[in-house]
């Protein structure tokens, strides 16, 4: 964060409710826990991004003074989204490569000062993992909100809440997982086999899962699974 924006001198968090929930809950919850009270959820901030902001979680902080946009990019490609780079503050990304992340910028944006100033808003994160968030009164006020808001077509609702059930429905409350003690050279991998594997995703996950398989010192527990939904990130 900036080191003039102080997190005691945040006054209002503005959420993107386009972000697919069912991935990006995990850093909502962290901003409920950090921020309570002062999160809404509004897409006008957001609305000049035409791509990107199903594979994101778009957020911005104010203060008095100014505003500082920030995007977590969830989705598994080590690509970017380049109109969200374009928009933001600071770029987290999950599956950063320090060789192919940078040359897909430098294709985004060949001249070498954009290039310069974009890239170095990227920071790299480690995945999140499913958690199911929103109190009973809280998912009332996130279905009100998008139902209510006009502005909205049905698609766009439609992609909203597509992500909020399948949360709601597929994953449990972070109070709801337990410690386990620490067993070594154990690794515990599950994934889902995507029905449009555009980025060679299935060939990655299964070329690990047979890494970690080869390997007779470590104890590998896990598989890919076939959900048959048929998605992919926008």
């Amino acid at each position: 964060m900036d080191k003039d924006m102080k997190l005691n001198q945040i006054l209002q968090i503005y959420i993107d409710p386009f972000t697919n929930l069912h991935y990006s809950a995990f850093y909502i919850e962290g901003l409920q826990n950090i921020f309570k009270g002062k999160i809404s959820y509004n897409r006008i901030p957001f609305e000049n991004i035409n791509n990107g902001r199903r594979a994101c979680l778009l957020f911005i902080l104010l203060n008095e003074e100014r505003e500082f946009k920030i995007a977590i990019d969830f989705h598994d490609p080590n690509s970017v989204k380049k109109e969200v780079l374009e928009w933001c503050d600071v770029y987290a990304k999950i599956n950063y490569h320090y060789v192919e992340t940078l040359l897909d910028i430098e294709s985004k944006f060949p001249n070498k000062n954009l290039y310069i100033i974009h890239t170095r808003k990227l920071i790299s994160i480690p995945p999140s993992f499913g958690i199911n968030i929103f109190n009973p009164l809280q998912s009332y006020n996130f279905i009100f909100k998008i139902i209510t808001d006009n502005s909205l077509n049905i698609l766009d609702k439609r992609q909203i809440f597509e992500g909020f059930f399948r949360m709601k429905l597929k994953w449990r409350k972070l109070i709801e997982y337990t410690l386990e003690k620490y067993r070594k050279k154990y690794i515990y991998h599950l994934s889902s086999i995507w029905a449009k594997d555009k980025e060679s995703i299935n060939v990655s996950r299964r070329n690990f899962i047979r890494a970690c398989k080869s390997i007779d010192s470590i104890n590998f527990e896990g598989d890919l699974v076939d959900i048959g939904y048929p998605y992919e990130y926008g």
